[in-house]
């Protein structure tokens, strides 16, 4: 596979072409396909070099992040659902939005960071305008998967303050048997992140902890 520092100095159709070349996977080649059918890609070098310098490189490599990302797609059902609701909360640059769209599902981010506005835009991922504190509400419905991944908020929250916030979004904004999965940055070893993976549902890929919430519940 390509790396970072090879894709971003390619054109995006020339990136998608290798990168189809070098994936096995059919299910992720049929992503980039549809990326370069769906997608303005020769408008992408003005992304690129818009946010060139601004952010770490790989928020621009496409097809690393939709590789990395896909999995957790995978995890949560949704290559074989139709017409779920999705929340990404930080979502960043928009790639888990992007990865739902390609499902056919309806896709919505959360995130205080503007730097990104360009890329979510790109990828058509809407982002509600919201900084994700400690006790403060999310300013959002119900859905049917919700997604947090390298999440960089509560890095200062109590073990108390991670429960009352797992216990909202399983009871405020997931539907029944709907799952919400969140992994970290860093050391998966700190107190809350241990506590956290011993009250999660399961655990995929080594780092990334899904909490279920139960049908009739």
């Amino acid at each position: 596979m390509l790396t970072v520092a090879q894709e971003n100095a390619l054109p995006l159709d020339d990136a998608l072409k290798r990168s189809i070349g070098a994936t096995r996977d059919r299910d992720l080649a049929a992503l980039y396909e549809w990326i370069g059918q769906n997608y303005d890609t020769a408008a992408y070098a003005k992304v690129q070099a818009d946010y060139r310098g601004q952010i770490d490189p790989k928020f621009v490599a496409v097809c690393e992040r939709v590789r990395k990302l896909l999995p957790v797609a995978r995890w949560l059902g949704w290559h074989k659902a139709k017409s779920l609701r999705t929340l990404d909360l930080g979502s960043g640059a928009g790639h888990m939005g992007l990865i739902a769209n390609y499902y056919g599902h309806s896709a919505e981010g959360l995130d205080c960071y503007a730097l990104y506005d360009g890329l979510r835009a790109f990828w058509r991922q809407p982002a509600i305008d919201h900084r994700i504190e400690a006790g403060r509400p999310l300013p959002v419905g119900r859905y049917h998967s919700i997604t947090s991944i390298l999440t960089n908020y509560g890095r200062d929250w109590s073990i108390g303050a991670w429960d009352e916030f797992i216990g909202r979004i399983l009871a405020d904004h997931l539907e029944p048997g709907g799952e919400f999965v969140i992994s970290f940055p860093g050391d998966p070893n700190l107190p809350a992140r241990l506590h956290l993976r011993k009250r999660a549902s399961r655990i995929e890929g080594g780092r990334h902890i899904i909490f279920k919430r139960e049908s009739g519940r």
